[in-house]
């Protein structure tokens, strides 16, 4: 039996031979084929050698959520996808009786949001395929001092799910629009991973206009790695992401595999600290948005480029860094350092520092986000 990978060329359309085994190997075995000896080996070896240089590329590959070292076989992304679940929603009741309420967008989009507390706005934005839900941690933690605003971005959560609009740009000007809506007046925001971009697209498009103060939590500048890149701008802009990992993941929420998916991210971004319950409700969260939707955002979200937008941020900003997250702490610290006047707090991955950081230590997260938003 010889063990021979299928190379790139031949991974187009439906695969009409071979059999596939488990998912394993590194991030160029995406398909093994063992009824016998491959005619294309050769090719198949360039292929795998042209992965291995990409993994290079990318730094420490262990460092990456599972689903992006093991991307799914053909066989796998062709299953039927689950039914979405609904989030979990017999969480504890956060302080100050949220008020839930929906606006719509000027494309017709109605967006679910919630209102908790008083005091200067708070708007938090969540990461690709999250919910709003996940920030109630910050919600009770914060809510005594702020107007805490959440909502979820357009086809997640409650929010509507339309045909259109899976675009970082997109998702800016719905930013804006909750803030001129519901805020009624400049507030301070919150980014989370894609919240992140959601974020610097919003300065690249408006400027700041309509934020006192940004926080950006654990995004790099320019996933997809590049060839080119030395070793120091790897590092800096986070460009862990090989194209084929890239396209695996992608591939699999295309064809309605996000049940496959999504648990293998999820799993390298908390810590093995985290509680059984906890992540049930993570995974549950994430299972809400249908992965065809999931995967046109995932698309936008990593084949972006921010690193001219940091420079040009015109508002006082913090950067929180996960140290055990799959994200370079570097990244997170470059994107600070080309901020004028930006701070940087990291949380140790012992302490819950993953990418999920506000869930895992609300303690610690709602402390730095709190004392740089009174903090004249």
């Amino acid at each position: 039996m010889v063990d021979v990978r299928v190379p790139l060329e031949r991974r187009r359309g439906p695969h009409r031979q071979g059999q596939y085994g488990p998912r394993r190997g590194p991030v160029h075995s995406w398909l093994r084929k063992t009824d016998k000896e491959s005619p294309n080996r050769d090719s198949s070896r360039r292929s795998v050698d042209r992965s291995r240089r990409w993994a290079d590329s990318c730094g420490d590959p262990e460092r990456l959520p599972w689903a992006f070292r093991h991307p799914l076989p053909a066989a796998l992304v062709a299953l039927k996808p689950a039914p979405p679940a609904r989030g979990i929603r017999n969480r504890p009741a956060t302080p100050g009786s949220p008020t839930m309420a929906t606006l719509t967008t000027n494309d017709g989009v109605e967006l679910h949001y919630d209102v908790a507390g008083t005091g200067p706005p708070l708007v938090l934005v969540h990461g690709w395929n999250q919910t709003a839900a996940l920030f109630e941690r910050q919600v009770a933690g914060l809510s005594d001092r702020f107007q805490v605003i959440t909502f979820d971005l357009r086809g997640h959560g409650e929010s509507e799910r339309p045909d259109h609009g899976y675009r970082i740009a997109r998702y800016a000007m719905d930013l804006h629009t909750v803030i001129d809506k519901v805020a009624g007046q400049p507030a301070h925001v919150l980014g989370h991973s894609m919240g992140c971009c959601v974020l610097w697209s919003y300065f690249d498009l408006f400027a700041g206009d309509g934020i006192k103060k940004a926080v950006f939590v654990d995004m790099m500048t320019h996933p997809i790695a590049n060839p080119a890149f030395t070793e120091q701008q790897v590092a800096d802009y986070g460009s862990i992401l090989s194209p084929e990992a890239f396209f695996g993941v992608f591939n699999g929420l295309t064809a309605g595999a996000a049940a496959q998916v999504v648990p293998g991210l999820i799993d390298g971004m908390v810590t093995e600290n985290i509680s059984t319950e906890d992540k049930a409700w993570l995974l549950a969260e994430n299972a809400r948005m249908p992965g065809p939707l999931s995967a046109r955002e995932f698309f936008t979200d990593i084949l972006a480029d921010w690193r001219d937008v940091p420079p040009r941020i015109n508002r006082p900003s913090l950067y929180i860094a996960g140290e055990g997250s799959f994200i370079p702490i570097s990244a997170t610290r470059w994107a600070a350092e080309q901020t004028p006047g930006a701070q940087f707090e990291s949380i140790p991955a012992g302490e819950g520092g993953n990418h999920f950081m506000f869930i895992e230590n609300p303690d610690r997260f709602n402390r730095l986000v709190s004392e740089f938003l009174t903090t004249t």
